[in-house]
């Protein structure tokens, strides 16, 4: 029996659109209306577009933004909180203005970046927000940092990201599911203790609820951890195939409702 449906976002509810499906939102109605929960699981902040979604999915209940560096409910409360340490955010902002590359930095409310390039706009504008720009130096200084992301548009340039000296952060390499921004590369930095799985255990422990009985859904590399921690793990059939050769639970296509016969089926096992 699953009882509870964790979910990323881009890449698994949201597809090349930009939007989500309404097959998929009334597949989601049927299964809350059964007693199933939802909860978000996904790299986009707790605010902005990420926020209308989990206030849909389930208002009053605590959703894991951020690659899992943000617990927190819908009205703005945090339920826990990874911040980057100082010193290793300045650093990150160093290779940035050293290789002259993109970098966006995110609090618990706002994204900041120094050029409102328009790449930045069309990014801002997908996750629902404004960008500020604002000297990312003092950003830093003065506000709790939960997330530096590089925004990469040639891929070799991923190579100098691995020389930063990563141990005690978690870096997650992620895509954009949007037409526009396919040919875009985010890098980003969190806490070592911060990831979609670690987070997820935590929130299972303070809803007392069982990973068990649990089905979480992504799409890409970046959701691994949260799907070895469940009973009921389901990759996407738009995922890489090195993914979709480790799981047994193979979704469709998030541009073709992809995720909705798998919802059915939680459906089907739950009691009446």
């Amino acid at each position: 029996m699953i009882e509870n449906i964790v979910l990323d976002l881009d890449g698994t509810m949201i597809g090349s659109s930009g939007l989500i499906d309404d097959c998929v939102w009334d597949v989601i109605k049927k299964a809350r209306d059964k007693g199933i929960r939802f909860y978000i699981s996904t790299g986009r902040p707790g605010f902005g577009l990420g926020n209308k979604i989990a206030k849909k999915l389930g208002e009053n209940q605590p959703h894991i933004f951020q690659h899992g560096a943000e617990i927190s409910y819908t009205d703005g409360k945090m339920l826990k909180v990874y911040s980057l340490p100082e010193e290793r955010a300045l650093e990150i902002l160093q290779l940035s203005r050293d290789k002259n590359l993109m970098l966006e930095l995110y609090t618990t409310t706002s994204l900041y970046i120094e050029e409102n390039t328009s790449f930045m706009k069309a990014h801002a504008k997908s996750l629902g927000v404004p960008a500020i720009v604002r000297d990312l130096e003092d950003v830093i200084k003065n506000e709790p940092v939960l997330r530096a992301q590089f925004v990469i548009h040639n891929k070799a340039d991923k190579n100098i990201l691995l020389a930063l000296n990563h141990d005690d952060l978690y870096l997650g390499f992620g895509v954009s599911g949007l037409k526009k921004l396919e040919d875009y590369i985010f890098v980003s930095y969190t806490q070592k203790a911060a990831s979609k799985g670690k987070s997820l255990k935590l929130l299972a422990e303070k809803l007392r609820f069982s990973l068990d009985k649990t089905m979480a859904i992504g799409d890409s590399n970046g959701d691994v951890s949260m799907l070895d921690v469940v009973g009921h793990p389901v990759i996407m059939g738009n995922a890489p195939e090195e993914l979709r050769e480790k799981y047994t639970e193979v979704a469709g296509h998030v541009d073709k409702c992809g995720i909705v016969s798998v919802i059915e089926d939680a459906i089907s096992r739950y009691p009446s």
